[in-house]
């Protein structure tokens, strides 16, 4: 109980951190109306989660298909895993990408400000601030992730999933983005 309410404190800090740093105030009105087909560079951030991920490739392999511009962020313990799968850009995420709040490092702040997406999509069902940080990072036009707490702060299009069985989530998701 005394853990858990030590965590819920250390995450309400985090967020405020977040929230200051790394949220964008503005935010421009964007219309949905066909916005993948012109899209062309994807970063899509992976799953922390090992079923997660397997299922989360799915994903990644559809667009793949389109042919797109597509950047998976992965964490190094997966990216052995992933070359055997697909052959994509990455970046990977290793223990330097962290601060010692668990928040983005400079290292990876700057790897992410190098290049320009026009879609981030973050793969993580579970709150995970690190990623959700890097979707505001990311200066997008377009920010994907699945409903979470303060989802509407890095999100501006979010996608009801199923916490008990990740992969109707994940078909929600692609069910979702072949409307556009």
């Amino acid at each position: 109980m005394l853990k858990s309410l030590v965590e819920k404190c250390k995450e309400s800090v985090l967020y405020f951190i977040v929230r200051k740093l790394y949220i964008n105030k503005k935010t421009n009105v964007e219309s949905f109306t066909d916005f993948l087909s012109p899209s062309e560079s994807y970063l899509i951030i992976m799953p922390r989660d090992r079923t997660d991920f397997d299922f989360a490739l799915e994903i990644v392999n559809e667009f793949a298909l389109g042919k797109k511009n597509l950047t998976l962020l992965v964490r190094d313990d997966q990216v052995s895993y992933l070359k055997l799968k697909c052959k994509l850009n990455y970046i990977s995420v290793d223990k330097e990408s962290f601060s010692k709040f668990g928040l983005p490092s400079e290292k990876i702040k700057d790897s992410l400000r190098s290049k320009h997406y026009n879609i981030v999509i973050d793969l993580n069902i579970q709150e995970d601030l690190f990623s959700s940080s890097l979707v505001s990072l990311s200066e997008a036009s377009y920010r994907i992730g699945f409903n979470k707490s303060h989802s509407e702060n890095f999100y501006n299009l979010i996608i009801r999933n199923n916490q008990r069985i990740s992969e109707i989530s994940y078909r929600n998701l692609l069910n979702s983005l072949q409307m556009f």
